[in-house]
């Protein structure tokens, strides 16, 4: 569903009047305003935690310990303490926040992923800030995504985490066109690191079924959760993303933000030539 012309007017009204009115951001308060309202018209937040909140709930649950991953059990699979297996990385500030449905050996691998996510935050500070993300920084945010992902959710992504763990990075870079992440960059910081998962309202609306955020000081990420079985309809039809920094609304006093979309890393020449598949972002 697209927000009318009437609908983003009054919100860009409403942004103008918040910053004290003032001439010369008209363009941007009405493409801030549609943005806003594409996201408020066609997602619902699915998953939502504070990071640094104390005591939060295991992922996983009770009982025998099954990857969501591999899919392999106890005792087939071994799973260390919970304890020490974060779905986030603790320096995104992840406190509390654990996992009982990773076995060691996905585990292992996922936190290099992460490791090399990381890495990409850092680099974002410097002057010359990256113009891609490589895959396998890339793979380590949707990672993430894909662990705290209600477990009936999972049905439909059999292919996102195949890819994800699929440690041939370059080999599958070239399938996709039009990947990547947005990096919002906001004035002011945020008063804790959180994380979201944003799921599609209509069916056959053009949005990618899922979204996910992950916001730490001034920086948030947005990224389409890629190869879902839900979007399988729009292949090749491009699936548009509502670029807002926070999937919580504007709020009462809407802070100017930054947004810039980071394609993924081209890999290097090949002789062979992979078949395009169309997804979000394209």
């Amino acid at each position: 569903m697209r927000p009318s012309p009437d609908q983003i007017r009054q919100a860009a009204y409403f942004r103008w009047q918040s910053r004290g009115g003032g001439h010369g951001r008209d363009r941007d308060d009405w493409r801030a305003a549609e943005q806003d309202l594409l996201f408020a018209l066609n997602y619902r937040v699915l998953v939502q935690y504070r990071l640094d909140a104390p005591g939060l709930p295991p992922i996983g649950g009770e009982g025998r310990r099954v990857c969501r991953f591999c899919e392999q059990a106890e005792p087939r699979a071994s799973f260390s303490d919970p304890t020490y297996v974060l779905p986030l990385p603790e320096s995104f500030g992840n406190a509390s926040l654990l996992a009982r449905d990773r076995c060691d050996d996905c585990h292992a691998y996922l936190e290099g992923l992460a490791a090399e996510f990381e890495a990409f935050h850092r680099s974002l500070w410097p002057e010359t800030a990256p113009t891609a993300i490589s895959a396998p920084a890339f793979k380590g945010l949707i990672a993430m995504a894909l662990s705290i992902l209600p477990i009936h959710e999972l049905d439909h992504f059999p292919d996102s985490v195949e890819w994800v763990l699929n440690p041939n990075h370059e080999r599958d870079s070239p399938l996709f066109r039009g990947l990547g992440c947005y990096v919002h960059q906001a004035p002011t910081p945020f008063p804790a690191p959180w994380t979201v998962l944003a799921r599609r309202v209509e069916e056959e609306d053009p949005f990618p079924y899922m979204l996910f955020f992950l916001g730490l000081g001034h920086t948030s990420f947005e990224a389409a959760v890629p190869l879902c079985s839900r979007d399988e309809e729009f292949d090749g039809g491009g699936l548009m993303i509502p670029q807002v920094a926070t999937p919580f609304g504007p709020g009462r006093w809407p802070v100017e933000s930054t947004s810039t979309f980071i394609p993924l890393a081209p890999a290097p020449p090949s002789r062979s030539r992979p078949r395009l598949v169309a997804l979000p972002g394209g």
